[in-house]
């Protein structure tokens, strides 16, 4: 959903019934009125405004902020990143009012669960992979996509042999892509 549609759609619940959702009402008047708010609740505004922030950062830096423990970063992008790891919790989105959620997924890149997602996608390639080429990927390979495969597939190896933890349905795809063998 664009922002536009989400504005419209709230824009209208408010003229027309703005007791169906009226938390969805405020953060979307809070949303649209801007640092001009007079919106009496600091939760509803400072989310607002860090709605915001994180959107001129995304414009500004092409990306989302980034989180590193190992480098000092940048006080308003780590500030940003851990405003964004807190949003998607799922505490913490369970507490989200409708117009909260949607407004988070109207920003563009926004996903919910980057990890989770980042892994499947890479699950994915892995499983395409070998059935184009019918071998595993090589980490000696001259192709660098298919050198990071070899690696993500030895990091996972890794990982359950340290019995870090992975989901049921992780290790059923990973012994299914034969990158774990099942006991």
């Amino acid at each position: 959903m664009l922002l536009t549609e989400l504005h419209d759609r709230y824009a209208h619940l408010a003229r027309v019934d703005p007791d169906a959702d009226p938390l969805s009402v405020l953060y979307y008047r809070a949303d649209i009125a801007g640092d001009q708010s007079a919106e009496p609740s600091l939760r509803i505004t400072a989310w607002t405004r860090n709605v915001h922030a994180l959107e001129r950062f995304i414009q500004w830096h092409g990306r989302h902020p980034r989180e590193n423990r190992r480098v000092r970063v940048d006080p308003l992008e780590q500030r940003l990143a851990d405003w964004v790891r807190f949003q998607r919790r799922a505490a913490t989105r369970e507490g989200h009012c409708e117009y909260q959620r949607l407004r988070l997924e109207t920003i563009h890149g926004w996903r919910w669960s980057p990890v989770n997602e980042n892994w499947m996608a890479n699950a994915d390639a892995y499983r395409v992979f070998l059935g184009v080429h019918q071998r595993p990927p090589r980490y000696r390979a001259a192709d660098l996509a298919e050198r990071s495969l070899a690696a993500w597939a030895a990091k996972q190896r890794l990982r359950y042999r340290r019995q870090s933890r992975f989901s049921e349905d992780e290790i059923q795809i990973l012994t299914r892509l034969k990158i774990i063998s099942s006991l």
